[in-house]
């Protein structure tokens, strides 16, 4: 029998050894009471940048594009981080992927390894040091 990896470790294309650090799921209209959800979705791309660099920091962002209209239910944002820094002057990576879905994963490990598969971390992670 082979053993699954666990949900912490994921390897990129590149082959990096990326760690899965944490998720932070939203309702995509928190905070909004009235008014066109058209005007909302982009109020909330616009500002999507901010709102991750508040709560993970310095770090990367990779942003799947949502359908158009509304946005869906759930705002989901994944970080990750890398002991390997893309330039050599720093001491570590890191990048948040951020989706919306009208449902929540069922399986997690299998949504965050979909997920990030094809993620390019060099292009997309940013550099910080300790």
């Amino acid at each position: 029998m082979s053993e699954q990896p666990n949900l912490e470790d994921f390897l990129t294309s590149s082959g990096r050894k990326v760690r899965f650090e944490s998720l932070h799921i939203e309702i995509s209209t928190l905070g909004w009471m009235e008014g066109s959800l058209l005007l909302h979705r982009e109020h909330t791309l616009e500002r999507l940048p901010k709102r991750v660099e508040r709560r993970f920091g310095n770090t990367g962002l990779f942003l799947y594009e949502p359908p158009s209209g509304r946005l869906p239910a759930y705002t989901l944002m994944a970080c990750f981080h890398c002991l390997d820094p893309i330039q050599a002057d720093f001491d570590c990576s890191s990048l948040t992927l951020v989706w919306f879905s009208d449902s929540l994963p069922s399986d997690l490990q299998q949504e965050l390894r979909s997920r990030f598969k094809d993620v390019n971390w060099e292009a997309h992670a940013k550099d910080g040091i300790y």
